[in-house]
């Protein structure tokens, strides 16, 4: 089995990553310290905020193999759109103010998300 992982979440209180992520806190922020919201593949997303350790840890917990109930002991993992993407923007990404773990935002940290989502 091959499971694609995109790091937006759609918006949707009723989808259990998404509100469990809400909950914790994990969204990249927008300059109003709100989560910053874009449209991508599922519509408007919040996008993880993988500067922090903490939203890494949750998010790898996610693809543990007691997650597949039922599933082949094959299972893989395809990372995807982890630019990140936001369809529509300016640049096709998330604006350069918007805000990452420790105050950092996005225009210092745009290349490091990639990394920050596999490590």
């Amino acid at each position: 089995m091959v499971v694609i992982s995109d790091p937006h979440i759609k918006v949707d209180p009723k989808y259990t990553l998404y509100s469990e992520a809400k909950e914790k806190g994990y969204f990249v922020k927008n300059i109003s310290g709100q989560d910053f919201e874009g449209n991508c593949w599922p519509g408007v997303s919040s996008y993880l905020d993988f500067t922090n350790p903490d939203v890494r840890e949750w998010y790898s917990s996610q693809f543990s193999f007691e997650k597949y109930k039922n599933s082949t002991n094959i299972l893989f993992i395809w990372n995807d759109m982890n630019e990140p993407s936001v369809f529509g923007s300016c640049e096709g990404t998330m604006p350069k103010e918007a805000v990452h773990h420790q105050g950092w935002n996005h225009r210092d940290l745009h290349n490091l998300k990639c990394l920050r989502l596999t490590v």
